[in-house]
């Protein structure tokens, strides 16, 4: 709840119509400035998680010493495949955050998928009881990523232990301390692993797996990290409408670095052109993804819903990709972030791993801006590494050797302290193309 507003939190009130409460002592008055954005009568009763501030507000040990209905079951009317459990919010990278709805059914799909795969290689099983020792989480588990960790941490019967607040000393001494043998990052921590020098100071070889999600990661990236802790990284593909990873790397020699994986169990996936229709092997399209474990929609929002949902059951993920002949799974961009040069498409992506390439660079982003003779043209935000001597000119040739014409960096270059991120490391590039750079964010 630390990471957003009172304002945002008042959007998140509305949406999902919340009454009820439950709130870490370090943010009651957070929740209390966001419920004054509402009618006085909204929230019926808070408790605090810790210390009360107050005598008025009771705790939540009180709350769990007192059960007021009795428990609820099939005969009662509860549809487990119909009726809501969580609710979730998107990212809103592109705009307000959304109220994902999903089933009590959509819990058990990563469970029922864990016992699947064990029985399917029972002779793994006791090596995955063995790496789901004791966990660390970090993830803010009001995202799917961290919720579904610590669901699957409670089903396999994992210690957890939980980081409030990532700094570098505090992520590996807990990890040092707590003997941690798995680990579930987001691309930028695993970026941090390969270049800070403070991993030298700890022992972490009690880590026998570290999983990034959220977000993509590069082939670089992760052959660095192997090489530098020795620890196998996973990767998995999802998005918070699926709940569930729709895919899963292999661990090796299957493993195949530069693709997110193959489907899970009970997921289906299909990639489609703009007029819907399937594409071949080796053509790029929408990924479209259905399943037992996708959203029942978006709450109070119909229109996004229709909009993602199709009444066949499809989510339409926005994510550009393909699959090859061996059903490994690739994802290119996103659609909302292609770049219209002369109408001609453009991957932000492609550019940033170009870019990603030059010595001395050390993150980028890359975005359409307007441009008087092209329409759009793509600019690059780039970070460069300590003492680095790197100029707009030379990253813009850099790319200009490597591309067509219509793909050139023709909106320029901006050296920038930090690339803006949201919480699972998603780049924010509405952010990056809205705000007042000049005072935020560059050097």
């Amino acid at each position: 709840m630390s990471l957003v507003c009172s304002e945002e939190l008042a959007h998140v009130l509305r949406v999902s119509e919340a009454r009820w409460a439950v709130v870490h002592e370090a943010c009651v008055s957070l929740a209390e400035a966001a419920f004054t954005y509402l009618p006085s009568t909204t929230l019926r009763k808070m408790w605090v998680m810790g210390e009360s501030p107050t005598p008025d507000k009771p705790t939540l040990h009180d709350l769990f010493s007192h059960d007021p209905i009795p428990p609820l079951i099939t005969t009662d009317g509860l549809v487990p495949d119909k009726m809501a459990a969580i609710m979730p919010f998107s990212s809103g990278t592109t705009g307000p955050s959304k109220g994902v709805l999903f089933s009590h059914r959509t819990l058990h799909v990563p469970n029922m998928t864990h016992l699947f795969l064990e029985q399917l290689q029972p002779e793994k099983a006791k090596m995955t009881k063995e790496i789901y020792c004791r966990a660390l989480l970090l993830l803010p588990v009001a995202h799917s990523y961290g919720h579904i960790m610590l669901v699957n941490n409670l089903f396999v019967g994992t210690t957890t232990v939980c980081l409030t607040k990532f700094t570098p000393t505090a992520f590996l001494e807990t990890i040092q301390k707590y003997q941690i043998t798995v680990c579930p990052l987001v691309p930028h921590l695993v970026k941090f692993l390969n270049d800070t020098p403070l991993l030298k100071e700890y022992n972490i070889t009690s880590v026998k797996a570290v999983m990034s999600g959220a977000a993509p990661i590069d082939t670089d990236t992760i052959n660095n990290f192997e090489k530098k802790t020795g620890i196998p990284l996973t990767r998995a593909y999802g998005m918070t409408e699926t709940y569930n990873a729709v895919t899963r790397t292999r661990p090796p020699p299957d493993d195949n670095r530069t693709t997110v994986g193959k489907v899970t169990p009970y997921t289906e996936v299909k990639v489609i052109n703009d007029g819907g229709e399937l594409v071949c092997e080796g053509e790029e399209g929408e990924l479209c993804v259905r399943g037992p474990g996708m959203m029942l929609g978006y709450a109070n929002n119909q229109t996004d819903t229709s909009a993602t949902l199709d009444s066949e059951g499809w989510i339409h993920t926005g994510d550009i990709g393909y699959y090859d002949q061996q059903d490994f799974l690739y994802t290119t961009d996103r659609r909302k972030d292609i770049i219209k040069v002369k109408a001609y498409p453009v991957s932000p992506h492609e550019l940033e791993e170009i870019v990603k390439q030059y010595e001395g660079v050390s993150d980028v982003a890359v975005v359409g801006v307007k441009h008087q003779r092209l329409g759009e043209a793509p600019k690059a935000f780039v970070v460069f590494k300590p003492n680095a001597k790197v100029t707009a000119a030379q990253i813009q040739s850099h790319v200009e050797d490597r591309v067509a014409s219509y793909k050139q960096l023709a909106g320029g270059v901006k050296f920038v302290d930090v690339i803006p991120r949201n919480p699972t490391g998603k780049i924010l590039k509405k952010e990056l193309k809205e705000c007042d750079l000049d005072s935020e964010f560059s050097v």
